[in-house]
Order: C-alpha cells, then structure tokens, then sequence
C-alpha cells in the first residue's frame, strides 16, 4: 500500500510562547484572567442637566472656599484678627471684609509684640476670604505688607515639645493614679454630664495617643466606628482633620488594646469625654512639676503625639537595620550594634 500524499506534508511547529489573551496555568492553580487595558471615560457637557440655582458670588465662594476642616482652621486663624478690629472700632460684630491697611498692619505689630509665631496663617485666610467674595486686588498682594507679615514673626523663640519616654511614662501613670481630683483638671462638661471613671478613662486616653498618631483636636470626636480593624495594618478615621484627605491615622497593638478600654467605659458613642484635652493638659503639667522632668521642653498633650511618632520612627529604622544585617533587635544592639569602646571595656 502507498501512502497518502498529505501524510508527508510537515506538522507545524509548536510556538514557544502562549496563545493570544491566554496565560499558562500551574496545575493545582485557578487560572489568570488575561489582563485588559482601562481607558479614561469620556463624558459629555450636558447643558440640559445644568441647575443654574446658585449666583456667580456663590459660585465663586464654593470654588475659592477651603472646604471640609480646613474650612474651620481658616476661621479660626482669623478670630483673633476680628477681636483686634472689633475692639479698635469699639464695635460688637465686624465684617472682616471692611478691614483697611492701617488695620492689618497694627494687628501684626501687636503681634510681633507679643512674641506670636508666623502671622502667615491669618493672612493667607484673610485673603482667602477677600477672594471669596470678589475682591481681586487688595492691599494684602502688596509687598510691603507681604514684608510685614514676615517680619510679624520677629520677636517668637520656638520651643520644642517633649517626648514622653519610658521612665516619664510610667511616673505619668503612677501620677493619674493616685493624684488629687483637683490635679486632674476641673471643667463644666463633667459636671454637667456626670462623667464616670475620668481617671481611667485620661489614662486610656494617654496610652491611645502613644498608639496612634493622633491630634489632641481630633481626639474628642473620635467614636466606636471609627476604629477600622478590618484594614491591614488596622487604622482609625479621624473626624475633621486638620490637613484635608488626611483622615486616617495607623494604630499600633498597644493603641488599639487602649482603644478597647475605653469603648467599654464609654456612656455613649464617643469614646473620650469632650473635655479629654483639659484634663490631659493638667497631669501633664502637674507631673512634669512634680518629677523635674527636662526643662526647656513643653509637656502639652500634642507631645504625646510626637512620642507615637518618635517611636514609630524608632520602628522602622531597626526594621531597616535589622533586614540589611539579617538578624533581629536584640541580637543587633547586643552584639553588632555594640560600639567599640563598650567592646574594649568588657
């Protein structure tokens, strides 16, 4: 018998690489989808939608307007301004867009006076404020005053804020502790709503701060949803943050056991009494007097912040240290870690 002519045509070569859209698959393994490419969504300008509810004055403060917390940083840094106005015109209430010159910059001669800080902040916001409402041009786009604003800040010494470290915190705990009621701050929120356990509940507020970097602003609006355990590393909402977008803040283990406490000793759905801040301030400042903790330092309630952050920091360059050099804490600083004199002294 003769073979069939097509049975001596050549078999096609096999390719090396996998069929369009499909990926190779491991046995044991679910398969990969093929990836597919996303491109921007183009939508239309629809006229028809258009409101048009809303005067070009509105418009204008809704799109120049700081929205959302920053919105209120901005009133508040102007607040001061307005007391100063109000009490050179003699007048109860002030309309801030009514300020002159001379005005503005008496105010920032007080300022320096008084030792303040950058006076930046209130004359970003005053602008800002000018700006909402239609004002173009104004005697703050001037250099001279550009110049005062800068020299406002002349006479201020900045002082650093203290970090908490392990000796202070345990002082700090034995003081909240057995501490006289009056130590621990007076103020109308607890009378007048009954607060319980505010001893215990000051030191969970402490020991919460030193897990997680949190400002003391944000540490009265803080309620029992806002923990968000379900997130790898777990992280907790802040309510109003001072820098928009940034409403959301890493809690360590340590953070989150204080966190727990506190929500079984809360009489609502906040975790800490509004006046939380108050009486942080006063321990603080008591126990600082009553150890002769660092002078020259100032042991207010955001040092407690600075502390989460310090140890943070700490964190992650051992992790760093400890990846490059491949053994753990420990056995770094025991050993590795040691310096040379110590080496030559044992």
């Amino acid at each position: 018998m003769t073979k069939s002519s097509n049975s001596f045509r050549k078999k096609p070569k096999k390719s090396a690489l996998p069929p369009r859209n499909t990926m190779r698959v491991k046995k044991g393994k679910a398969p990969v989808k093929p990836r597919q490419p996303v491109r921007q969504r183009y939508t239309r300008f629809k006229v028809a939608v258009c409101k048009n509810d809303v005067t070009p004055a509105q418009a204008r403060k809704d799109l120049i307007g700081k929205a959302g917390s920053t919105a209120k940083t901005y009133r508040g840094n102007l607040s001061a301004l307005s007391d100063f106005v109000k009490s050179g015109r003699g007048e109860s209430n002030v309309d801030l867009l009514t300020v002159v010159e001379d005005e503005f910059i008496l105010f920032l001669y007080e300022w320096k006076q008084q030792g303040k800080g950058s006076a930046r902040g209130v004359w970003s916001a005053l602008l800002n404020l000018f700006r909402q409402n239609g004002v173009k041009k104004s005697f703050l786009d001037d250099d001279d005053v550009r110049k005062a604003v800068e020299g406002a800040a002349a006479n201020f010494y900045p002082v650093n804020k203290g970090v908490v470290n392990e000796t202070q915190n345990t002082e700090l705990n034995r003081f909240i502790k057995h501490c006289d009621a009056e130590q621990l701050g007076s103020c109308t929120w607890c009378r007048a709503k009954g607060v319980q356990n505010l001893r215990q509940r000051v030191l969970l507020a402490k020991d919460f701060m030193r897990g997680a970097p949190i400002r003391p602003g944000n540490l009265k609006d803080l309620q029992k949803v806002d923990m968000l355990e379900h997130v790898s590393p777990v992280q907790v909402h802040v309510r109003n943050p001072k820098v928009k977008g940034k409403d959301k803040e890493i809690v360590t283990a340590d953070g989150l056991k204080a966190w727990k406490k506190a929500c079984s000793l809360a009489d609502s759905d906040y975790v800490f009494p509004r006046c939380i801040d108050s009486h942080l301030t006063a321990v603080l400042r008591h126990a600082e007097v009553e150890y002769g903790w660092d002078q020259g330092l100032v042991m207010t309630v955001h040092c407690l912040k600075h502390t989460c952050i310090t140890k943070l920091e700490q964190k992650v360059e051992d992790a760093k240290k400890n990846l490059l050099c491949g053994v753990g804490t420990a056995t770094r600083a025991a050993h590795y870690g040691k310096k040379v004199e110590k080496r030559q002294r044992a």
